[in-house]
């Protein structure tokens, strides 16, 4: 991994000539995988560029990209740097034309990438509120013969008009890719959303690469290894997985056929480098506990006895504790008759840095997968402080920890328990908004917005958001995420928001999994038309208590779950509930669901929306 600071064109300029024949992605396209070299990575990204330099595009312009993951995004935002504008990543699946105008206008998109018909439909519709917008690029263009707008453009014309200025003067590219300096604005990113509209730090070249340098000294990479875009391309994360640590690592990154074949083509890649988000780790134990549930009384029986010995020996390791020679014969057996074939089913046999990060994960789940020998590490971080901030090594995990902090970065905590950040990787600022970026960013520390603490070792505890701590009538304080994270544990329960601030007791309201309770449903022949029937059966309420009643008994007295409701519907990011990366927008949610969340604390057993309220049998 190279040791000055440069920009990710050159990077990629010197991937291009120094591993020119190596494979850098490789792509599905019906049923077969495609491979780009380095030398041909970089081709298509000069050739992009020129293109978008004779549309005009120069330093300074925003550049957005509404995209799935496919190599068209990552040659989009390589393009767009080496001409010193900055590409701007937008969430495919937003359907909510006014937050997508935001997205668009405030930080004055130009230019923008649009992959197909359904998202060019979007920007038309909002075109007559962007007037700054000049052109409307599109990759899947052969669907829009019949469209007259004279801003689109299609992607092959575009990389056409770059290739003949790429013949004329094969110099060009790289002088304008030189004159890109590492402090300049390497990308948007835009901020989760969860209190109010979404603002759009500016991360710089140096901001990334450092950032990313200092993670895979934690977890090292090398160019054989494999990883799977697959997270929306807009997420920092993703960004910072798919194109900076690949561009410094040289591994090959791997595109997905499309979202519905992510799973196959998980398989079929076995990825030795994986980043998913909690919910991604959680979905796959759900679907672990769901097919053995419907196994036979042989299987689940195996099941239990491998699990607790795998957890067992993962237990003493994390503890650095000597695991004895009968575990150590007991958990080879394991390996052959369960954990291995687990592993192989989903993806993961190969897997030999496995990441979790962007909100808690529960305890369980976690320690689940380590029995399993997938060594899931988690790392905290924000987009403000480019990517991450902490990071558990593999030989050195603390499970109530987020890890110690790399190299180039710096932890105080406040007085009020608020996790501050310095260092060299601390963004640039809000675009164009100097007032929230100064609330923030104070005499060189990011003030995240964070509660935690650092322990006697030097590893930082994550609780909550400092504004998202709650405190019940009885001056008891507790951390919502936590409690959350304990029943999100629950194959059953896919989302829950915990609250209870002012009152006498912790209440919580439960969005079930479909997937899951649907074949609890099924196997007990209980008929159901739609997620709102299914959720008010009396047995799904039972069942849910259950899982709640588990839950509990994990948690302190004074944090257990007293009352719980089901809602009716589920969370959607449509319906301002849910961010685009999916958290939990809660303001929102208690304003949407006050009556509701006021029957949690009454004596009624049925709000005034319908939705019944129960109380777990141990929660008294």
């Amino acid at each position: 991994m190279t040791g000055a600071c440069e920009t990710l064109p050159a990077l990629l300029l010197r991937n291009a000539g120094d591993r020119g024949r190596a494979i850098a992605i490789r792509e599905k396209e019906y049923g077969v995988w495609r491979e780009v070299t380095w030398a041909e990575y970089g081709r298509n990204v000069a050739e992009l560029a020129l293109g978008l330099h004779e549309l005009g595009v120069r330093g300074g312009d925003t550049i957005g990209i509404l995209s799935d993951n496919r190599p068209e995004w990552a040659y989009a935002v390589l393009a767009a740097q080496s001409l010193g504008a900055m590409p701007l990543g937008l969430f495919p699946d937003t359907e909510n034309l006014d937050l997508l105008h935001h997205m668009i206008a405030y930080p004055g998109v130009r230019y923008i990438f649009v992959e197909d018909q359904e998202q060019t439909d979007k920007v038309l519709a909002l075109a007559p509120r962007l007037p700054e917008l000049r052109w409307i690029i599109v990759d899947e263009i052969r669907e829009l013969r019949t469209y007259r707008d004279a801003r689109l453009v299609s992607l092959e014309a575009v990389v056409g008009r770059g290739r003949s200025r790429h013949e004329k003067e094969p110099e060009l590219f790289r002088r304008l890719a030189d004159a890109v300096q590492p402090d300049d604005v390497a990308m948007l990113c835009t901020t989760s959303g969860t209190t109010a509209l979404p603002k759009f730090p500016m991360l710089t070249h140096r901001n990334l690469i450092l950032s990313l340098r200092d993670f895979d000294e934690v977890a090292p990479t090398a160019p054989d290894d494999d990883v799977l875009s697959f997270l929306p391309p807009a997420w920092i994360g993703e960004f910072a997985f798919s194109i900076v640590w690949a561009l410094l690592s040289g591994y090959t990154i791997n595109f997905p056929e499309k979202q519905e074949s992510v799973q196959r083509d998980l398989r079929e890649i076995g990825p030795s480098v994986l980043f998913w988000p909690p919910r991604m780790w959680e979905k796959v134990h759900a679907d672990i506990y769901t097919r053995v549930q419907d196994s036979d009384w042989f299987k689940r029986g195996l099941h239990r006895l491998f699990m607790a010995v795998g957890e067992r020996a993962a237990d003493l390791a994390l503890r650095r504790e000597p695991i004895p020679l009968w575990l150590r014969a007991v958990t080879a057996l394991g390996e052959i008759a369960l954990y291995r074939k687990l592993r192989d089913h989903y993806g993961l046999s190969r897997l030999r840095i496995a990441i979790t990060g962007g909100a808690p994960i529960s305890l369980e789940v976690f320690k689940f997968f380590r029995a399993i020998g997938v060594e899931i590490c988690q790392c905290y971080g924000q987009s403000e402080s480019a990517t991450f901030v902490t990071s558990q090594p593999r030989n050195d995990v603390k499970l109530e920890t987020v890890g110690r902090p790399l190299r180039s970065k710096t932890l105080r905590i406040t007085e009020e328990g608020e996790i501050l950040v310095s260092g060299p990787t601390l963004f640039k600022g809000y675009f164009k908004d100097p007032g929230a970026t100064a609330k923030v960013l104070v005499d060189g520390w990011l003030h995240t917005g964070d509660h935690g603490y650092v322990d006697d070792e030097g590893h930082l505890v994550m609780i909550d958001r400092l504004g998202d701590l709650a405190r019940l009538r009885s001056g008891y304080r507790f951390a919502p995420q936590l409690i959350e994270g304990k029943l999100k544990w629950s194959p059953y329960i896919r989302e829950a928001i915990a609250c209870g601030d002012g009152e006498a007791h912790v209440g919580a309201l439960v969005e079930i999994d479909m997937e899951t309770v649907s074949k609890f449903a099924e196997k007990r022949q209980l008929a159901f038309t739609t997620f709102a029937d299914l959720s008010q059966k009396p047995e799904v309420h039972e069942l849910i208590a259950g899982e709640i009643a588990r839950a509990n008994g994990t948690l302190p007295v004074e944090a257990r779950v007293k009352r719980f409701a089901l809602l009716a519907k589920q969370l959607d990011a449509e319906d301002e509930e849910l961010t685009q990366t999916h958290k939990i927008r809660r303001r929102a949610i208690q304003g949407k669901y006050q009556g509701i969340i006021a029957s949690l604390y009454g004596d009624e057993q049925r709000t005034e929306a319908g939705v019944v309220v129960a109380t777990p049998s141990d929660a008294a």
